[in-house]
């Protein structure tokens, strides 16, 4: 946690999306190929978690801090590119993958 790196998405399997995407920002859902290797975003990957003084805490959240890496100022991912990242693997199969250096 912490360290600079990109953190991307494989995709396993695909499904039929029911997600209606994000109008406001003109983004719509996409079928990615599986095996296809997504870059979410880059900068410095942190977790959010529910009960961190529990033995078991239970992680809520996994993003990328904006950094000076690409410019965002709130977004925890990448999704000023086009096509969104986020939006393709919604309701897909993934595996996540954390790569260093960004």
């Amino acid at each position: 946690m912490g360290l600079p790196g990109r953190l991307i998405a494989e995709v396993t399997a695909t499904r039929q999306s029911t997600h209606i995407g994000d109008w406001g920002r003109g983004l719509y859902p996409q079928t990615p190929a599986v095996g296809e290797r997504i870059v979410l975003g880059r900068g410095r990957l942190f977790c959010q978690t529910v009960d961190r003084d529990s033995p078991h805490p239970v992680i809520e959240a996994v993003g990328l801090a904006p950094e000076d890496v690409d410019d965002r100022d709130t977004d925890w991912l990448d999704m000023r590119r086009q096509p969104d990242p986020l939006i393709r693997i919604r309701g897909h199969a993934i595996r996540r993958r954390r790569r260093t250096p960004a």
